[in-house]
């Protein structure tokens, strides 16, 4: 588009902002580069001097300011410029932290410097408020809470047109849209709520813009962060309501991607055409008539915990144990023993003996001995592992493969807890081959 115009209509040249977490930082770089190699400028703002490049990408030194030169409108390249950082380094740069530091620097109390710290100071050195065109925000989760110092970061931008990237837009509920709303609505949102506005629309303040036609001015309302606060968010809103109102806020700023979709959209191919054909096998897993009964058991005691009725909250601690039960009985209730959470599962993988421990935690009926290493105990210490987890029983003929040839990208894919019942499972079965 901005080939098209002649210089008179182009708008300054200002570059785009992609801010991504600090484990995507090279693979946005690399897909630049090999998706659009050569159409844009890509700078590297995040670590200092010992960063290495991982392609043909700018390292830019210190901190940006607005005198920098990818900030000088007159430059026509600056607007093929791409700088790529991450929430961490934004924040901590240019966020309210480090503007409340500059200032007791410079002599202001720290009183108040916090009382004032949630207002950004447009002569202040390091914002970079109106510097940016367009910005990216992947994982645009992290972004929920609007008090964060990352969410008040990126709203200080002022960026001229904002793509926040997510798999999970809510994943704790309706509240988690509130730090998306300053990013999405119009800058002139609040006017639209002046009584002259409304005057004009004419409408009461109190309207319901979600109960007015899609077509009518009004519906614009729904897109403020005022009409979320007072028509979805409240919990007195019905949930199916409160769904179908969201649906609406959506209808009007989200991209859904899909298999389905095209990208251009005027593509004749999907993007379900352009992946890699899957080759998979379906192995029936079936319980035993005595594992079904006690799995109905768990099963339904977690689901009595799953919904905490009073508060009206989901339980993702309660879900993560019926995700455990799908893979062996004796996981929901080793986890309330050990947590075995991603921070300590590495303590566990390098206890001694780790397989006959659990083992005999799920059947202390057998005669096992946690803290031997005797090798005639292995086909029970097996057995034991595997009784209650019919998957196991099918993966165990193919386990040393699976794991030895990939088990580094297994490990990351799955569970913690039940990474450490295949391991347990991987290194008793292979002793037991080799005695």
């Amino acid at each position: 588009m901005r080939v098209k115009q002649s210089p008179d209509e182009r708008k300054p040249a200002k570059p785009m902002l992609v801010v991504v977490p600090v484990h995507l930082m090279d693979q946005w770089i690399t897909e630049f580069e090999t998706v659009a190699k050569g159409q844009f400028d890509i700078y590297r703002y995040h670590g200092d001097h010992r960063v290495a490049a991982v392609g043909d990408e700018t390292i830019v030194s210190g901190h940006l300011g607005k005198s920098h030169f990818l900030f000088n409108t007159d430059r026509e390249q600056n607007a093929r410029s791409v700088v790529i950082t991450t929430y961490e380094t934004l924040a901590t740069r240019h966020g309210p932290g480090a503007q409340k530091a500059d200032r007791i620097n410079q002599g202001m109390s720290a009183t108040q410097a916090q009382q004032i710290s949630a207002d950004l100071d447009p002569k202040w050195a390091k914002a970079l408020d109106g510097c940016f065109e367009i910005l990216v925000a992947d994982e645009a989760h992290a972004i929920k809470n609007v008090r964060s110092q990352i969410t008040r970061t990126l709203i200080w931008l002022a960026c001229s047109f904002n793509c926040l990237m997510t798999g999970t837009p809510t994943p704790n509920g309706m509240p988690d849209m509130a730090g998306y709303y300053p990013l999405i609505e119009a800058r002139n949102a609040e006017e639209w709520w002046s009584e002259e506005s409304l005057k004009r629309m004419n409408v009461h303040h109190s309207c319901n813009p979600f109960d007015w036609p899609n077509h009518d001015e009004v519906a614009k309302l729904r897109m403020t962060e005022k009409a979320f606060r007072k028509f979805i968010l409240p919990s007195s809103i019905p949930p199916d309501v409160q769904g179908a109102r969201i649906a609406q806020v959506w209808r009007n700023c989200l991209i859904r991607r899909t298999n389905a979709s095209r990208v251009p959209f005027d593509s004749p191919s999907t993007i379900g055409d352009c992946l890699p054909r899957i080759h998979s096998t379906v192995v029936n897993c079936r319980y035993t008539a005595e594992e079904t009964i006690k799995h109905e058991v768990v099963e339904k005691d977690l689901l009595g915990k799953l919904i905490d009725k009073k508060a009206q909250t989901y339980s993702f601690s309660v879900h993560r144990k019926l995700g455990l039960l799908t893979s062996w009985l004796s996981l929901p209730g080793i986890d309330n023993v050990a947590n075995l959470k991603t921070g300590n599962i590495e303590k566990y993988l390098n206890t001694k003996n780790f397989g006959r421990q659990i083992a005999k935690f799920a059947r202390p009926d057998l005669n096992i001995d946690k803290d031997s290493e005797n090798w005639d105990q292995l086909p029970a210490v097996v057995g034991a592992l595997c009784d209650g987890s019919p998957k196991m029983r099918a993966l165990l003929r193919n386990l040393r493969s699976q794991v030895c040839s990939a088990w580094g990208r297994l490990a990351l894919s799955i569970a913690s807890l039940v990474k450490a019942f295949l391991e347990a499972c991987y290194h008793e079965s292979l002793l037991q081959s080799l005695n």
